[in-house]
């Protein structure tokens, strides 16, 4: 009788077990070691690193069901039984590696090919695969011997035209690339063409999280029209989730793709007094290290921009036994927080020890990186105190930086949507890792350069540290980069050579210190600057497009023939203006005279071929003709079989050629000159092409020496483009820029935080319906108002403005004054946690934990709701027992609750302030809208007992917006229900309830004090904030490059100044009277500008009483843009295009306008146009004007004979009326 499979293998679904853990099933019972069932599983849970699931395992044993594997899997199953050579075993870890990532296959396609591997094997072949008719796959050994050095990355090899794998790493390219499988599927192979590498490349390290390694065919030299030999290959690259960018060939392909940041490496450990967190970044070699941080920090920190996994855990923090350090310190809580922000679970975390945390991690990257064993890392570290902590999680989520449901981001409103991304990347790391004191200085007086000055500014050219960094140092910069870091550089020098933005630089390489630890000053840098641009003028022409016309060569000497020959130039020779003529002069020559003599022999092959044919036939289809083929890169005759040319070849001394690999092209003929001209031409031209390359590689590797240099520039720049769009997105908005306080010392008592007019960053601050607060907080406030009133709008916006103020922005306030704050903390009512096991009270609690570890006297604490989670009197207990603490602590903040008993504790807070949201009563008559049915039946169930109400018509309490001193008992919560639409009749009977839990008090209150009598005593004070006339006025001074300019720009200028002045002359008197009229009422605002404008560096003066004597017209240069200061003004300008032609016209954002017009110039020259441009302030009708003196200035220009593209304007524009000038007066 057959032995037959054991009986255990029946019932449970084999896709639950890894197939290398079917294979030592299938041994097991090939060698009858049958096992009892609950050994046998327990051995492939041993055997298999993600094996089955607990409970899975726990089923099996306890039920004690058996699997039978399907045909698919037997075959898996046998061939593991096979001997696979030592050389090719893989580790146990390396099986426990890819076990771990194939449970996450779920193709179909993926999942049939896992059947064919045997994890024993590096590449996962089974012993039995065969390639192709039963013959070993060539290629195998070199598969082998690099998966020797790299057992847990992808391999991918080029073949040919396509990038080729087999065994496991083919069932990644199809579950993770999308990809076919190739062949029979024994082995698995699969591959993508090679124009899609990167694209692969991408979805293998960013969706799965895995490393890859890329191998490339070694350059041979030129064999055209030979049998291929079998090719060498070599290592060319190592992609991984923290070197993303695969750059070989870059410069070949004369590619140049923008290659951004990478998420860091990080690694987390134990410090004095919180975790260490470090984040290396190996494309800058730099490890960036940060002590002192709570375990929210370092969540906030994963948030901010994400990791490159894995993360790496320290072995001291599982030893840690301080109180916050113990928690998360077990790995597979790490792993399951980590989880939460990313969305693959393959090699998440990742533990290591070492004595030395900081050495041993860079260490390990240096191996796992493949980096030299010395490889240096610049060290980052900032003392502790020395800057203000990481912005909390729970403070960017309220803010919008981590992105949040129905949450405002902030950086949306700091910068203009149209920012470029560099500069959006600066300004969110600058948010939440706000800078130290001097950064921040140095920051403001950049920011208030910026909205006072009237100088024209560079354009800020924008170009990552890390794409400078990658291509100098894998030396794969290609002419297109060059000409981009050459403009990058210049601009800056050109600043920073200005004597008048050179303060401005000064300060901003401040900034870009603190982030590079560059430590030359600013003329050192502008030597580097203008050394690499002479060293890239050196090589590079940067006049050029990067494409020069072929020298004049002989074309015409192949009738028909000139348009094949010139595809063929064209194919060959794209070297012509990637470099200087005269680095390649021999080069080009050579080039020339090859091609010459290339269309001379193709000129005499026809000219004999058409002979022959005109001679015997004159029908047009036997004529011969020239023909480029593309493939082949070459250009042969044409003749179908039966024409005399073809018929007579052996007598012309015409042959078949041979195409690329040696072949024989019957269908075309040649001659052995014209293919001897053809391989000159063809070396000739990879010969000029190997010399643009030796040249930019060699001009890179000049380049790298003064890498950290041009780091710096970047940053500089980037810093630059960012400041700038800011302060034209804050004069837009009408924001201020908060004053900074000077840093206290130990024991001084600290000052305090004062805000002026201060509204919400989301909304416009000139609006009618927007309300603005003023308050100081120099303590705690303890907060109380109705819902819907506005508490976390105001706890929000005074985030905002201390937390800009604080980086050195413009805020969304009148005025405001900023001390040194070094923890910012918002925090509202928190969500269950149930992947900790953790309710939302606990969450709070954990969270109110950390507040009190980092509180102190120079922190800002604003919390909203505490206590929201539990019972009302423990709540109320509980934030009692936290304000004290607080108050004690001297920390300065918001406490907003509604918990009422919290106001009638006895509290030992000294300095607590009680304020509130403001209400007021609002009356609505018995015909209003307002007063529905259904209102009247809220209003009399909530306050049928108020005097108020029974008096009149009726009405309700409404929020003013406003914060007030005082605190507020009512909710007004079923207001807030039924004006959430809440069915009708639940309001009612809530209301019902309401009154019977409060009845105590109504009667108690029954004098008058209850809810309808409370809003109209402690009506909020009318509003006596004025909002004065945004000061846009602008001192324009004449360029002293002005003088240098071509004589017709000025001339347009001249123009331009003397309409203006004419036509504003004898309107003057009627604007000075508009503007004498309104100084009572400005009276006010003028005193409350004066201190904002003592803010600005150089300051800004006011538009009323501007004389018409005072306009000046403002030149701008090449490459110039319009100040911040004119963002918001009405402004005439003039441009004059490279071809004569001017064109005049009106814009209220002239920056943007001139952009355009530079952008769609149709001719050359559109980047260098120049300008001239009037500001028209509002005291002298602005708008209205700017468009009478458009129209005058095209009228004069064109009777004065200027080229202009467009006279429309000229009869569309009308002098302002005097009511429209006296009103926009």
């Amino acid at each position: 009788m057959a032995r037959q499979g054991p009986s255990w293998w029946k019932r449970l679904p084999h896709s639950t077990i890894p197939t290398s853990s079917l294979s030592l099933v299938g041994m097991h019972a090939h060698a009858g070691m049958l096992r009892a069932p609950a050994n046998t599983l327990h051995a492939l849970l041993r055997q298999s690193a993600w094996g089955m699931s607990s409970r899975l395992a726990a089923a099996c044993a306890a039920k004690r069901q058996y699997i039978i594997p399907s045909a698919a899997a037997a075959a898996g199953v046998a061939s593991a039984m096979g001997h696979i050579p030592v050389s090719e075993q893989a580790s146990m870890e390396t099986q426990a590696h890819w076990e771990g990532v194939l449970s996450g296959v779920d193709r179909p396609s993926a999942r049939e090919m896992m059947a064919q591997l045997d994890l024993r094997h590096l590449l996962g072949l089974a012993s039995q695969s065969t390639y192709g008719r039963g013959k070993k796959a060539p290629l195998l050994p070199f598969f082998t011997s690099v998966k020797n050095e790299h057992p847990t990355k992808v391999l991918l090899v080029r073949v040919g035209e396509f990038y080729e794998t087999m065994g496991t790493d083919a069932v990644v390219l199809m579950q993770w690339a999308g990809l076919n499988p190739m062949g029979n599927g024994n082995p698995p192979r699969a591959g993508c063409p090679a124009a899609n590498i990167r694209r692969t490349l991408q979805c293998i390290v960013q969706e799965a999280n895995l490393s890859v390694v890329v191998c490339e065919e070694a350059p041979e030299p030129r064999t055209y029209g030979t049998k291929t030999k079998q090719k060498q290959r070599f290592v060319a690259g190592i992609v991984t989730p923290a070197q993303p960018h695969y750059l070989y060939g870059l410069l070949d392909a004369n590619m140049d793709p923008s290659l951004g940041d990478t998420p860091p490496i990080l690694a987390i450990a134990t410090s004095t007094g919180g975790y260490k967190v470090m984040e290396v970044q190996p494309e800058m070699m730099t490890c960036a290290i940060t002590e002192g941080l709570t375990e929210d920090a370092v969540s906030a920190r994963l948030h901010q921009g994400g990791l490159s996994p894995p993360l790496y855990i320290h072995s001291s923090v599982q030893g840690s036994i301080q109180g916050r350090l113990s928690e998360g310190s077990v790995e597979s809580e790490w792993e399951q927080r980590v989880v939460q922000i990313f969305r693959s679970q393959v090699g998440v975390v990742k533990r290591y020890n070492a004595r030395d945390a900081e050495e041993g991690l860079l260490a390990l990257l240096r191996h796992e990186l493949c980096l030299d064993a010395d490889a240096p890392f610049a060290r980052i570290a900032a003392k502790p105190g020395e800057r203000p902590k990481p912005l909390y999680h729970s403070t960017a989520s309220q803010l919008g930086l981590h992105k949040t449901k129905g949450i405002p981001n902030l950086l949306d409103f700091v910068l203009p949507r149209n920012a470029p991304q560099g500069a959006r990347r600066w300004m969110q790391r600058l948010l939440l890792l706000p800078p130290s004191p001097e950064v921040a200085a140095a920051l403001w007086k950049a920011c208030s350069f910026f909205s006072g000055t009237a100088l024209p500014l560079p354009q800020w050219t924008m170009l990552d540290a890390s794409n400078i960094t990658l291509k100098l140092k894998s030396q794969q910069a290609t002419r297109n980069f060059f000409c981009d870091l050459a403009h990058m550089l210049s601009s800056v020098a050109d600043a920073a050579d200005d004597p008048e933005l050179r303060r401005l630089m000064e300060w901003i390489l401040v900034a870009a210190q603190a982030e590079t630890r560059f430590g030359s000053d600013l003329d050192g840098l502008i030597r580097a600057c203008r050394s690499a641009v002479e060293m890239i003028d050196a090589v590079v022409d940067r006049s050029s497009c990067g494409r020069a016309d072929r020298g004049n060569g002989n074309g015409g000497q192949v009738d028909g023939g000139l348009e094949v020959i010139s595809r063929l130039f064209t194919a060959n020779e794209g070297f012509r203006g990637q470099i200087r003529d005269d680095q390649m002069t021999e080069c080009i020559k050579e080039v020339e005279a090859a091609g010459s003599r290339l269309e001379a022999e193709l000129a005499r092959v026809l000219k004999a071929a058409t002979r022959t044919w005109e001679a015997s036939s004159s029908l047009a289809a036997l004529r011969p003709a020239t023909i480029y083929d593309p493939v082949n890169n070459s250009v042969w005759l044409k003749a179908i079989a039966r024409s005399p040319v073809f018929k007579e070849a052996g007598r012309l001394g015409l042959i078949h050629p041979h195409n690329r690999n040696g072949e024989l092209v019957k269908d075309r003929l040649s001659t052995p000159e014209l293919e001897a001209a053809m391989e000159a031409y063809r070396a000739a031209c990879a010969a000029a092409a190997d010399r643009v390359r030796d040249q930019l590689r060699s001009l890179a590797s000049r380049l790298t020496e003064a890498l950290p240099e041009l780091v710096c520039a970047s940053v500089v720049s980037t810093i630059g483009a960012a400041l700038d769009a800011h302060v034209r997105q804050a004069h837009e908005r009408g924001w201020a820029q908060p004053r900074q306080l000077l840093r206290a010392q130990l024991n001084e008592p600290r000052p305090a935080l004062q805000v002026q007019g201060m509204w919400p960053y989301w909304l416009d601050g000139r609006a009618p319906s927007t309300v603005p607060n003023t308050f100081d907080i120099d303590s705690m406030l303890l907060l109380t108002g109705p819902n819907m009133a506005g508490k976390s709008t105001v706890m929000r916006g005074t985030m905002s403005v201390a937390l800009l103020g604080t980086c050195g922005l413009f805020a969304p306030c009148e005025a405001a004054a900023v001390p040194f704050i070094d923890a910012f903390m918002l925090r509202t009512f928190s969500a269950d946690s149930p992947i900790e096991g953790l309710s939302s009270f606990a969450i709070e609690m954990t969270e109110m934990r950390y507040v009190l570890e980092d509180a102190g006297p120079d922190a800002l604490i604003l919390l909203d709701e505490l206590g929201k989670g539990t019972e009302v009197r423990a709540g109320a207990a509980l934030a009692a027992a936290f304000l004290e603490r607080l108050c004690s602590l001297r920390c300065k903040g918001i406490f907003a609750t509604h918990l009422h008993p919290l106001l009638d504790m006895p509290m030992e807070a000294p300095g607590l302030r009680r304020m509130k949201m403001g209400t007021r009563w609002e009356e609505f008559s018995s015909d209003s809208s307002a007063s529905s049915g259904f209102d009247s039946c809220i209003q009399a169930q909530t306050h049928s007992s108020a005097a108020p109400c029974s008096a009149g018509p009726g009405g309700r309490l409404v929020p003013t917006w406003r914060i007030e001193d005082g605190e507020c008992r009512d909710s007004l919560a079923i207001e807030v229900a039924a004006q959430c639409k809440l069915p009708p009749d639940v309001v009612a009977r809530a209301s019902q309830f309401y009154q019977t839990l409060e009845a105590p008090t109504v009667v108690k209150a029954s004098n008058g004090a209850l809810v309808k009598v409370d809003p109209v005593t402690n009506t909020a004070p009318s509003d006596d904030s004025s909002s004065s006339d945004e000061d846009t006025s602008l001192v324009v001074v004449e360029s002293a490059a002005a003088n240098n300019r071509s004589p017709d720009i000025l001339q347009a200028a001249a123009v331009l100044h003397t309409c203006a002045v004419s036509l504003l002359a004898d309107q003057q008197p009627l604007c000075r009277s508009a503007s004498e009229a309104s100084e009572a009422e400005l009276e006010l605002e003028r005193s409350a500008e004066e201190d904002q404008r003592s803010m600005c560096a150089n300051g800004s003066s006011n538009w009323h009483g501007t004389s018409v004597e005072d306009l000046k017209v403002q030149v701008l240069g090449a490459g110039k843009v319009p100040p911040p200061s004119t963002a918001g003004c009405s402004c005439v300008y003039v441009v004059r295009r490279a071809d004569g032609y001017f064109y005049c016209g009106e814009s209220d954002d002239i920056k943007a306008r001139l952009q355009r017009h530079r952008r769609a110039a149709p001719v050359k020259g559109g980047r260098t146009m120049e300008a001239v441009y009037m500001s028209i302030p509002a005291g002298l009708a602005g708008k209205s004007s700017a468009v009478a003196i458009e129209a005058r200035v095209i009228r004069e220009m064109h009777s004065a004979g200027f080229p202009l593209l467009s006279v429309h304007d000229a009869r569309t524009k009308r002098t302002p009326a005097p009511a429209e000038r006296q009103a926009t007066g």
